[in-house]
């Protein structure tokens, strides 16, 4: 019985012996994915594989083709816009800024007119009380000169209600002209040729 089941046994092992197992060394074309591989019916670029030409934005991909492409277009192109915007408030703000700075000149060249033109009138009123002052003096020496070829008692005190007299006039047009003076020293100096341009 024993003797048997050894044979049976021994007869299995060899007919294992004999079976031939499947080549698993490489083709010697060198491709892994050939008819002799152990695996024919299964290429990494079959349908069920990715191919490495189809893009990973292809219609099956969760992220389109121009999904990626058309934010990174959107934040490119947001900068350029922000920029110009605040640009343009600049060029705005310094127009503004121009406008006012130029009528404030125009105002201030107004002034300067006129203050100007008090000048010379108040000149023209200097050059008149001076011109008063000169026929005043002359005429002062003229009776002057007329008292000292009269006689008598009288004549001293002629020439001391005339000197009197004379000199009151000219305390009076001292004083205005003091007082134009005054004004004149008050008004603003003449303008620059440069601000007047």
């Amino acid at each position: 019985m024993f003797i048997g089941e050894g044979t049976h046994v021994l007869w299995i092992v060899n007919s294992q012996l004999r079976t031939p197992y499947p080549d698993l060394s490489p083709s010697p074309k060198g491709s892994p994915h050939s008819e002799d591989s152990p695996y024919p019916g299964l290429s990494p670029y079959s349908e069920d594989s990715p191919s490495p030409d189809r893009s990973p934005y292809s219609e099956d991909s969760p992220f389109p083709s121009g999904s990626l492409r058309l934010d990174s277009s959107a934040r490119c192109s947001s900068t350029p816009f922000s920029g110009v915007r605040r640009l343009v408030e600049s060029i705005s703000t310094l127009q503004t800024e121009r406008s006012k700075l130029a009528s404030e000149v125009e105002a201030t060249k107004v002034d300067m007119e006129h203050g100007e033109t008090e000048k010379k009138q108040l000149s023209a009123n200097f050059q008149i009380q001076i011109q008063k002052l000169k026929e005043r003096i002359k005429e002062r020496e003229e009776e002057l000169n007329q008292l000292r070829m009269e006689t008598g008692v009288t004549d001293s005190e002629k020439r001391i209600q005339h000197l009197s007299l004379e000199n009151e006039s000219l305390k009076q047009n001292l004083s205005v002209t003091q007082g134009l003076l005054q004004q004149l020293s008050s008004l603003p100096l003449q303008p620059s040729p440069q601000l007047l341009k």
